[in-house]
């Protein structure tokens, strides 16, 4: 489990989000539930993680100790029936003393003063660095002549203090001793840190980890047993655990007090009912027992309560994280106690409040909130009790103990109603009222008082209310937004509970309702906004009509006037009804300095678009408050008689006003007033006037004052220019009548044609001609922006006055006036509000217009249909290249290759991809085409909304075109009805999701034409008709099941069509269909499935099928038995059936047995039946898969089973019969063969085996129509391609198959372009470096299922290495840790694994041992040289960074020569090298040569392991066998001819064998059966190359490897020859390592890229249920979720910002309020 783990507490350590964090932490949960036996090593690893100093890995850690503990067994422990000796104990509650605490104890700081101490070494280098110190200190460092005497005893602390100023600590008081396991740890610790400390070298830091890895292994609490059971323990299981954290709770450091109530909140959440029981004990006295022990834990809670002194001041107000949490306990604890105890638990509380430190009366305040929210039930009985001492505390001098007093009181208003009197109400509330005197922007407690006056304000009776409402006028302005909505709310609570007691309304209405509007049109927050909407509203319906008028027509021209504030433009404050502040009369001067803005400042919005959108917001809102406030303006007094001039009249001539205006934004601001009045209120208006006035405002030309001055600008350097042109001689006048005034148009003229026609006509000199053309262009480009700032101001004016024309049911004879403006906008305007606008009076327009010849709306809707259309991206076009292709695959493809010029950390995974261009509508491109496509989209929903169920009557011309594909149904059409067929679709797209229920059965009688379409030879229409297909899935349970049936019948099918394109466009439906539907897909899962796996071995369409799969896959884990939906009969059975394929694929050990129908030479171990069920499960549903069992365990026997049973059913069956295909190194040909002819008979399998030269195979292959199973190597494949790739095979199975672990080989593209049915791989390290070679065995096996390489790299292998790094960043470990997890999940399916340890119980083991030996003199003089060299420190560096090393050749020829080196001098000493001739004369004087095997130190290790193994010595006595034989393996064939010639027949008598690439392929089996035949035979010598893969040596039982391979899979591979099936003898593998030198490293690496293979492809995950699926779709959103740009790299900066970054944080303001909010709180206990 330890890998696993892992993986998962680094998540809870180092999650980057909440979301992250919590998913590993209810992960840790599904851990203990399916394994009960890990609940102490589970526990306490934890209690390590929730004592961090690291905030969010605290509460993740408490969160997965709830998770773990939810899922321990409870404690239900035997009661006794007879008679048990009395054990009544006191009640701690009762005996104990909390003044004595508060007086005697000592505080709990936020952390030792021994933390910050300095310990000063008695040195003469210390004080010499103090003494610079201090003089940098005093700023005289510069003075070199000045000299101090510092002394080491000035920096020594002196603590002056009497005893009777000493504190007791709390634990010494309650009798709390540290736990004994916990002292021993401690002691343990302390002994191995002075172990290190004397103990330099390298070992000590190897050791210090194993005694701290031995010292987290004591027992928290006993284990369960398999069943969940506590066995025979006698005592609660988790008093342990208790102690721990009780102990924790008064530690000295903050942040582990936190982290123990974290925990002890939780432990009493999930088993506090249980707590400090024992077996054996009566009922009532376990239930005494239980409640004593919840006493003792809630007294030493309130000494937390009263002792704690840390807080954090983040915002306004403390945030005290110990004293919420250890309230939460008690609240969680007082759940648990009866309500008697719970009474006394509050009278210790109420204790504190008379306390004189206020971080004592918050403790006290803090603890009663959380007991009220917990006992609700009691909250009767409580609150008379507690509400004396609550309401003293709201009038304390600290905000911080009044705050949470309100709070503790807010929400529970409704029983202080019912249970004070009526007095202490009222005192209550006019003790609110009267301290919003004192409260102002520094006050912390306000937002809590004025959520409790909220509760309250209307409770009592009789109160000045219209003195004291307008107290609240401040806090409209105050600086936190949930201020000013509290105050909102107030008020909306205030209002909506008038009753019969209106009289203050009407008193205060006028002020009232200029502070509601100033805050609507000054705030930026939309949802501040939306409430102050709903408060005016609520107000005008609650107040009298008489009061309304009185109170606002005087106020409406002053309203209107602020909404016409133009952009950007500070307002007046002295047009503003500003109020002043409460308190601090002196800061009205700082008020009146505040600039207000229309929406805000700019700087609350992100960009200047987004305060654009903001300012047109806030406009559009006045208007509709200005709009319902009309209604009620217009209307007669009821306390005049008839008026001369009724109101709504002179209500109109006073709109006029404004329209006459040559202003654009006060005709804009009118014309949206006009509109939200007759829309809110419906009347008929007297006259015509206002009409008229619209219409002509309409259709006259204005300049509009906007652009006045921009326009006399303009004017002016017209007339400059022309003046130039005339200074030059180039006279214009002729081209103008006499005293033609200056206009745009005039100056359109004169600096295009006319320009053009007299600098043509005229030779100028070129410095003139460049004056004249500078100021032309210049007065072109001023030109351009009048005419297109006059434009948009145009557009903006004519669309909101037709839009009120259109409000007014007033059309003109002529629409297009109407009609366009707001056309234009849904076509132009980048604001989506004002497209909303445009959209609803379109949709009004529509229904005006029914009986008007000719009908303007099939014109307006075929209109929106070209604008829906009109982005590329978004719709097929009808002259698209390669008809017969993909769309979706394509627009991945291109996607990903605009992607691939930046830079790696920018690129986006194929997932990410896919998303944004399936997604129909969400966030288009801001181009031109995305905005008229989104205002279409916007027109077309509004119109499903607005008509409903009389869609097709109201809108008949755009019911057609949803319905125009069942009526129009060709296959091969022309460019029109392609057209008609590519708008019909989009616009179902469009407005699917918005149809009334009552027309969606008509959308279900267009499916099966829409699946028709799919057949279609334009990719387009495919496309489009895919994206219709899963816009309709969407939009309820009938249509989806509608849905899915025409799927089952249609689609599916069209899966296995013999045309080619009926399955692209098959498959490319599907995938957007799963990729919209995303999780309601599950129910379906099993039904989808299985046909798509079958299409992944179609070349056409197995990229979209892979990707379709590896989505569903990782959902699959989701669906359960039962499903909410009603599926019909069939499709129930479908899936019942379907289903128990999920179960088997995601669990290897559901599947059937397969029996064989032959005889086979072997008999079947269990574990090998188990891998024959397996690959017989691949074969029927046609997946494909890599059987990566551990070296030696059978995968050759379990392959020959499974062809044999293919190939006898195909000779049984009328079916053809196909050859199958096994690919794998030479030195295995011979092998396969053999093992083929061994197992089963020639009748069965009749193996060809392809190998010889090329006119041998060319003989072989003549044959090969006589055999059904053709075994060849990978390199004959590749050379002999053509003849293989005109087969399409049965299967093809590639041995050993890492072969093809690089992508771009010939060998890998070769093998990946063959055609066959099955694809098999045996391989027992399908990893070998890094997860990049996994991907290029899945594109062999599903081309597409992890996507391509790029995609892969970014998505898995960077973030994986990344987080590798010794300097790796928690959020590189992080992403790593979540990338391994998706990469489990997704390849889990096709991967089965056994280890020898698991399955072969009676293997003997394999014992490694590492065999040092030091240089000769003669090598270590060679390696010193090149030490020496500038080339040492490029290999250095290389070594370091494993990237450096796979692109540096001439690195890699140095690091093969310092190999040699190592092996034996004669290797490098050639004659070319420049010391050869010195050394050999040198060698020479001294009586010695090259040759001698004393100048290698390995050769002479050699000899002695062999000597000591007994082999090639004299001395064995009359036997002619050794007592063992070994295998020696090299690297390269030059180191077996040294160790053959100067060793083995030199120096030694023995009997050996060679194995390497000089042996015939075909030759080498016999050679390998000779071995293992002839036990006379001491020695083997192989190359690793070519010995170390599939043979079965097992006739040795010693392994010796002279040479190491970068690779550690290659050694693995090589030592598992002898210790494999067969092998009855323990087996010593002995590695020849020269000390301190480059092999040290090799082997360092090794183990690196070994913890990488380990951590993706181990047998710990078996299946997908033993990982924890609960949260399986958390952990593989990540395609949607992942920064890619941060996975690239690991982080490394160091200095001052790494130090501060690596500091603990706390968590924002928001975060807190989540941890601590009393309705979550409340929400948890109840669970």
């Amino acid at each position: 489990m330890a890998t696993r783990l892992d993986r998962l507490f680094v998540l809870l350590d180092s999650g980057s989000s909440n979301v992250t964090r919590q998913a590993a932490a209810k992960q840790l949960g599904e851990v203990q539930r399916l394994h009960p036996y890990e609940l102490p090593k589970l526990l306490s690893k934890l209690l390590d993680y929730i004592r961090s100093s690291n905030w969010d890995t605290r509460l993740a850690a408490s969160q997965g100790l709830e998770s773990v503990l939810c899922h321990a067994p409870k404690w239900d422990p035997p009661a006794s029936v007879g008679a048990v000796e009395d054990m009544t104990k006191k009640s701690p509650l009762l005996v104990f003393n909390i003044d004595e605490i508060l007086m005697k104890a000592a505080t709990l700081d936020a952390t030792t003063e021994s933390k910050f101490n300095i310990e000063c070494e008695e040195s003469e280098e210390f004080l010499k660095n103090q003494k610079q110190l201090l003089n940098k200190a005093i700023g005289i460092e510069g003075l070199a002549n000045i000299q101090i005497e510092v002394g080491l005893d000035d920096f020594k602390v002196t603590q002056t203090s009497s005893k009777a100023d000493l504190k007791i600590p709390v634990t010494e008081m309650l009798g709390i001793r540290t736990p004994v396991f916990l002292q021993l740890n401690k002691l343990k610790r302390k002994l191995i840190r002075s172990k290190s400390n004397s103990d330099l070298n390298g070992h000590s830091v190897a050791k210090k980890i194993k005694h701290e890895e031995e010292e987290k292994g004591y027992l928290i609490c006993p284990a369960p047993d398999l069943d969940s059971a506590w066995g025979d323990i006698n005592s609660w299981p988790f008093n342990d655990l208790c102690d721990v954290l009780i102990s924790d709770l008064f530690s000295p450091n903050w942040e582990i007090r936190h982290g123990a109530a974290c925990g002890l909140r939780e432990l009493m959440k999930t088993h506090g009912k249980t707590a400090g029981i024992n077996a054996f004990q009566t009922e009532s006295q376990m239930i005494e027992e239980n409640q004593i022990w919840l006493e003792s834990l809630a007294v030493k809670l309130v000494c937390v309560l009263a002792l704690d002194r840390f807080g954090d001041y983040i915002g306004d107000q403390v945030i005290a994280p110990i004293r919420e949490t250890a309230a939460q306990v008690i609240g969680t604890v007082s759940t648990l106690l009866t309500p008697n105890r719970v009474n006394l638990l509050c009278g210790l509380l109420i204790r504190l409040l008379d306390h004189s430190q206020w971080d004592t009366r918050h403790g006290g305040i803090t603890g009663m909130k959380y007991i009220l929210a917990a006992r609700q039930d009691l909250l009767t009985d409580l609150m008379p009790f507690l509400y004396p001492s609550i309401f003293k505390c709201l009038d304390d001098p600290v905000d911080d103990v009044s705050g949470p007093a309100a709070a503790s009181l807010a929400p529970f208003a409704s029983s202080l109603v019912s249970t004070l009197s009526s007095d202490q109400l009222r005192q209550l509330t006019s003790f609110l009222w009267e301290s919003l005197k004192t409260l102002d922007d520094l006050s912390s407690s306000t937002g809590d008082i004025l959520c409790l006056l909220a509760s309250l304000a209307t409770s009592v009776r009789g109160l000045p209310l219209e003195d004291l409402v307008p107290r609240l006028w401040p806090f409209l302005y105050h600086t936190q937004s949930g201020v000013r909505r509290s105050v909102l709310k107030t008020l909306q609570s205030m209002v909506a509970q008038l009753g019969g007691d209106g009289t203050w309304l009407s008193v205060i209405a006028q002020k009232l309702m200029k502070q509601i509007f100033q805050r609507a049109i000054l705030e930026h927050y939309n949802e501040i906004i939306e409430e102050s909407l709903k408060l005016w509203n609520l107000v005008l319906k609650n107040l009298p009509l008489r009061d309304v008028l009185n109170s606002c027509c005087c106020c409406v021209s002053q309203w209107i006037c602020l909404l016409m504030q133009p952009f950007r433009v500070p307002f007046d404050n002295a047009v503003l009804d500003i109020p002043k502040c409460n308190t601090e009369e002196s800061r009205s001067a700082i008020e009146e300095s505040t600039r207000y803005f229309m929406a805000g400042s700019e700087s609350h919005y992100e960009s200047w678009t987004a305060y654009s959108n903001g300012v047109m917001r806030a406009r559009l809102v006045g208007a509709k408050m200005i709009g319902n406030l009309s209604g009620y303006i217009v209307q007669s007094h009821p306390d005049t008689n008839a008026p001369v001039t009724e109101p709504i009249e002179s209500y109109i001539h006073f709109l006029l006003n404004y329209l006459r205006s040559n202003s654009s934004l006060q005709r804009t601001v009118t014309s949206h007033i006009i509109r939200e009045w007759v829309t809110q209120w419906p009347i008929a208006l007297p006259n015509d006037i206002l009409q008229t006035k619209l219409m002509s405002c309409l259709v006259e030309p204005v300049v509009f004052d906007e652009i006045s001055l921009a326009v006399v600008r303009l004017m002016r350097d017209g007339e400059d220019y022309k003046k130039t042109l005339s200074h030059y001689g180039l006279s214009v006048d002729s081209y103008f009548e006499s005293n033609t005034a200056m206009s745009i148009d005039v100056i359109k003229r004169l600096v295009g044609e006319i320009s053009d026609l007299l600098l043509s006509k005229t030779k100028l000199r070129p410095k003139t001609l460049e004056t004249i053309q500078h100021r032309r262009k210049c007065l072109e480009t001023s030109l351009n922006g009048v005419i297109s700032d006059a434009g948009n101001l145009s557009l903006l004016t004519e669309a909101s006055i037709s839009s009120a024309l259109i409000s007014l049911n007033h059309l003109p004879e002529k629409l297009n006036p109407v009609v366009k403006p707001s056309m234009d906008i849904l076509k132009t305007e980048p604001n989506d509000l004002l497209q909303e606008l445009a959209a609803r009076s379109i949709a009004k327009l529509i229904e005006l217009v029914p009986g008007r010849v000719p009908c303007p709306t099939p014109k307006i809707v075929k209109n929106l249909c070209l604008f829906l259309c009109s982005d590329e991206s978004q719709t097929p076009q009808a002259d698209l290249q390669n008809l017969q292709e993909c769309i979706t695959l394509e627009q991945q493809k291109s996607s990903i290759g605009d992607k691939s010029s930046k830079k790696p950390a920018q690129q986006k995974d194929v997932q990410e991809v896919t998303e944004s261009i399936t997604e129909s509508f969400q966030n288009p491109s801001e181009t031109n085409n995305g905005v008229q496509r989104r205002g279409a989209w916007i027109a077309f929903q509004c119109l499903a909304t607005m008509y409903d169920d009389l869609l097709p009557v109201k809108v008949p011309a755009l019911w057609d075109v949803v319905t125009r594909i069942k009526t129009t149904l060709v296959k091969d059409v022309g460019p029109e009805l392609f057209e008609s067929f590519i708008i019909g679709l989009q616009v179902i797209e469009c407005v699917a999701p918005k149809l009334s229920p009552l027309l969606h059965p008509s959308l279900h009688d267009l499916l099966e034409s829409i699946c028709d379409l799919l057949s279609h030879h334009h990719k387009g229409i495919r496309h489009m008709a895919g994206r219709a297909l899963a816009a309709i899935a969407t939009i309820g349970n009938p249509s989806k099941l509608a849905v899915i049936e025409v799927v089952v019948n249609k689609v599916l099918p069209g899966l296995s069509s013999d045309c080619e394109i009926t399955r692209i466009g098959c498959i490319e439906a599907l995938y957007i269909l799963v990729d919209k539907m995303n999780i309601q897909i599950v129910p379906f899962i099993a039904i989808l499935v299985i046909p798509i796996l079958g299409r992944m071995s179609d070349i056409r369409v197995r990229d979209l099928a892979s990707q379709c799969f590896a989505s569903l896959v990782r959902m699959m884990p989701l669906d359960s038995d039962s499903t909410d939906i009603s599926l019909s009969d069939h499709l129930e059975e479908k899936r019942r059936k379907d289903r128990g394929f999920l179960k088997m694929m995601m669990n290897p050990k559901k599947i059937e047995k397969f029996e064989l129908k032959f005889d086979i030479d072997a008999t079947l171990r269990p574990y090998q039946q188990e891998g024959v069920n397996w690959l017989a499960f691949l074969r029927k549903y046609e997946l494909h898969g890599i059987l990566c069992d551990d070296m030696g365990l059978g995968k050759t026997l379990q392959t020959i089973c499974i062809l044999a049973a293919e190939h006898m059913e195909q000779t049984e069956g009328e079916n053809d019969q196909k050859m199958s295909l096994v690919v794998c190194p030479p030195t295995l040909t011979g092998h396969w063969v053999e093992e083929i002819n061994r197992f089963v008979s020639k009748q069965i399998l009749n193996p060809l085996h392809y190998a010889g030269s090329p006119s041998e195979r060319q003989r072989i292959w003549s044959k090969y129509e006589g055999h059904n199973i053709v075994v060849a190597s990978y390199d004959i494949v590749r050379i002999d391609f053509e003849n293989f790739k005109s087969i399409r095979w049965n299967y093809c199975v590639l041995d050993e198959g890492h072969a093809i672990k690089n992508g771009k080989s010939k060998v890998s593209l070769a093998l990946k372009r063959l055609q066959s049915r099955h694809r098999l791989i045996l391989s027992g390290t399908p990893m070998q470096n890094n997860v990049l070679e996994l991907w290029s065995l899945f594109d062999f096996l599903m081309p597409g299922f992890l996507g391509n390489e790029r995609a892969f790299n970014t998505r898995f292998s960077k973030p994986i290495l990344a987080s590798r790094d010794s300097k790796a960043s928690s959020k590189d470990q992080e992403q790593g840790a979540l990338a391994l997890e998706a990469l489990h999940r997704m390849t889990l399916p096709f991967l089965l694994r056994r280890m020898k340890e698991d399955v072969l119980k009676d293997l003997p083991p394999k014992i490694i041992q590492d065999y040092y030996c030091e240089l000769s003199p003669l090598q270590r003089k060679l390696y010193q040289t090149f030490a020496d060299s500038s080339m040492h420190n490029e290999i250095k560096e290389s070594l370091e960074n494993i990237e450096t090393i796979a692109g540096t050749t001439h690195v890699f020829q140095a690091l093969q020569y310092l190999r040699k080196v190592c092996n034996h001098p004669k290797l490098v000493l050639t004659t070319s090298h420049p010391e050869s001739q010195t050394i050999t004369a040198e060698l020479m004087s001294q009586g010695s040569s090259i040759d001698d095997i004393k100048h290698s130190a390995k050769l002479v290790s050699l000899k002695q392991l062999l000597g000591d193994c007994g082999i090639g010595s004299e001395n064995i006595g009359d036997s002619v066998v050794a007592p063992h034989r070994a295998l020696v393996f090299c690297q390269l064939k030059s180191m077996l001819d040294i160790i053959e010639n100067e060793l083995f027949k030199k120096h030694m008598s023995l009997t050996y064998l060679r194995l390497d690439g000089n042996v015939p392929a075909n030759q080498r089996q016999s050679l390998v059966n000779r071995f293992n035949g002839d036990p006379s035979i001491d020695v083997l010598l192989l190359t690793t190359q070519v010995g170390g893969l599939g043979l079965n040596l097992t006739g040795a039982d010693t392994v010796i490897f002279v040479e190491h391979d970068w690779n550690p899979q290659k050694d693995l591979q090589a030592m598992d020859r002898a210790h494999r099936i067969g092998q009855k003898r323990v087996v010593n593998v002995y590695r020849l390592i020269t000390k301190g030198t480059l092999e040290e490293r090799i082997m360092g690496l090794q183990k690196f890229k070994l913890a990488s293979v380990n951590s993706v492809i181990t047998p710990e995950n078996a299946s997908i249920e033993t990982m924890g699926t609960n949260e399986i779709l958390d952990l593989f959103t990540y395609g949607n979720e992942w920064n890619t740009s941060k996975a690239g790299g690991s982080s490394k900066t160091g200095g001052l910002r790494a130090t501060l970054e690596s500091l603990p944080e706390l968590w924002s303001e928001e975060q807190y309020e989540t941890e601590y909010n009393l309705d979550n709180f409340i929400k948890n206990i109840k669970r």
